[in-house]
């Protein structure tokens, strides 16, 4: 007898083979509905780090895009921030910030901003090196935005520091007049009393110049 034959003549063997196969085949077919394709897990991945223009543009809104610090001392670092809101109904992101020089430094968060939402744009100068009338500008890049960039813009007078140069001060003991004003109002002082009669009158009572 041939081994289909007894097959079908054995049917006890005939229903062990079909469950061995049921048994075999199931979760190779479960597992294929539960996982879910490499493509779909990468296109989800994808969707998560674009911003979502399905509500349209958004729009940013800095409340200034202008400051003047006015007169400031030559080699101080000064700082000014800007504060700014998503007024359109998409969300928007800031995609980078460049400086017209090194500088200057702008540090904000770089992220997307849903219709509503607001955020600060901090902007640093360094004037070390720098002389006169100084403006530094700041461009925003935007995505999905009404606008692509935004600009803002910072100015100031600097002056000079009221302490002497070098050579001056090392002649301060032999000039009448500056002896008289930096050095004998300092006589029998000492601490915090000598340093607001003698070093104060270049360097201000809080070390920053007069």
């Amino acid at each position: 007898m041939s081994y289909f034959n007894r097959i079908k003549s054995d049917p006890i063997i005939a229903l062990v083979i079909i469950f061995l196969g049921i048994a075999f085949f199931s979760p190779q077919k479960e597992n294929a509905q539960t996982a879910p394709p490499v493509i779909e897990k990468a296109a989800a991945l994808e969707k998560t780090t674009q911003t979502d223009t399905s509500a349209g543009p958004g729009r940013i809104v800095f409340d200034h895009a202008f400051h003047d610090f006015g007169k400031v001392m030559e080699g101080d670092i000064v700082k000014h921030t800007f504060d700014f809101k998503n007024e359109g109904p998409g969300a928007v992101k800031i995609v980078k910030t460049k400086t017209s020089c090194g500088c200057t430094t702008a540090k904000a968060a770089l992220k997307d901003y849903a219709s509503g939402e607001s955020g600060k744009m901090e902007i640093t100068i360094d004037t070390r090196g720098k002389k006169g009338i100084v403006v530094k500008t700041t461009t925003v890049y935007l995505e999905n935005s009404v606008d692509e960039i935004a600009e803002l813009t910072l100015t100031m007078q600097l002056e000079r520091p009221p302490h002497p140069k070098v050579g001056n001060v090392l002649n301060i003991n032999k000039d009448p007049k500056c002896k008289t004003c930096h050095l004998d109002k300092g006589v029998g002082q000492k601490g915090v009393f000598l340093y607001h009669r003698i070093c104060a009158q270049c360097h201000g009572k809080k070390g920053r110049g007069a």
